[in-house]
């Protein structure tokens, strides 16, 4: 699915081969590109480089609609995939294709003859790979890499000041996806009980909750702002980790869960709490919670 990146590098659309060609020419290609749209939202945007030339204008277009190219994929395919395992594995092959070509893509530098339009081609095609490296691990269940860190292990190179690589915007899905969409909702039923594996020093439902028909509607306000998905999992987007952590913080405010677990005769403390809530939403916010108790605290 990176085709289009590797004819760029290495194939038939190396722009320092194509340095003489008439600007007419990629004029030409322009026109006949068509934008690619995206079948999803996005978590990140770039901020692009102003294109100065047509030239310019032709591989900007090319990389932009190259990479929306491989999130659709890669998101056509995670949505049909069920397994947990089958998922991981998804998203850890996508991740290793990016980290291959830029592999390959490092191996080959030194015999590049460079230019303005080279470099131009290079810096835009590096934001897009880290990206889309961003992009495809939010999906992943547990911590994920912070943009420094995403450029620091795929170029050896700090993320640029100020960032090229931005919050997407809301952006309007097809009637078809909006309908979609208000189909998962309808699809969503908030269950009063437990659901999960039981696992050692997770509190039961009927201990930990005070009132279930009132948590069960704060629940259903948890998926319809995407926090939870149909399954209960986290949805993993960019920047509510935080959120969901904070949210923890006001579910306990809000006097959600028993003071006491009355058969074991302990109070219930707010780890208990974030224990559980974390078992039923897969996904651990342990230094998230943390970090909000102090905010709160303060």
């Amino acid at each position: 699915m990176l085709k289009d990146f590797n004819r760029i590098l290495f194939l038939d659309l190396r722009p320092w081969l194509l340095a003489k060609e008439p600007m007419v020419k990629f004029k030409l290609l322009l026109q006949e590109m068509e934008d690619v749209s995206f079948n999803h939202q996005p978590l990140f945007d770039i901020d692009w480089d102003k294109a100065i030339n047509a030239r310019q204008s032709f591989y900007l277009k090319l990389i932009e609609n190259a990479g929306t190219s491989f999130l659709n994929s890669f998101q056509s395919e995670l949505k049909v995939t069920k397994d947990i395992r089958e998922k991981n594995y998804l998203i850890h092959t996508k991740l290793g294709e990016i980290q291959s070509f830029i592999k390959e893509w490092c191996s080959v530098l030194g015999n590049i003859t460079s230019s303005k339009d080279v470099v131009f081609v290079f810096d835009n095609l590096q934001h897009q790979l880290v990206r889309l490296f961003l992009e495809i691990q939010e999906s992943k269940n547990g911590e994920v890499l912070s943009m420094d860190e995403v450029y620091e292990m795929l170029f050896s190179i700090s993320a640029p000041n100020p960032e090229k690589i931005i919050d997407a915007p809301v952006i309007l899905l097809s009637e078809a996806e909006t309908h979609k969409a208000k189909e998962n909702k309808r699809s969503f039923v908030p269950v009063m009980d437990d659901f999960r594996a039981e696992l050692k020093g997770i509190l039961s439902f009927d201990t930990i909750i005070k009132n279930p028909k009132r948590f069960a509607e704060a629940e259903m306000d948890l998926y319809l702002k995407g926090f939870i998905g149909v399954d209960y999992n986290f949805t993993h987007k960019h920047g509510l980790k935080n959120e969901l952590a904070t949210i923890y913080h006001e579910f306990i405010a809000k006097g959600y869960f028993n003071p006491r677990d009355f058969e074991r005769l302990k109070d219930i403390k707010p780890r208990d709490i974030r224990k559980f809530l974390d078992n039923r939403y897969n996904v651990n916010l342990d230094k998230q919670f943390r970090t909000s108790m102090v905010n709160h605290i303060i």
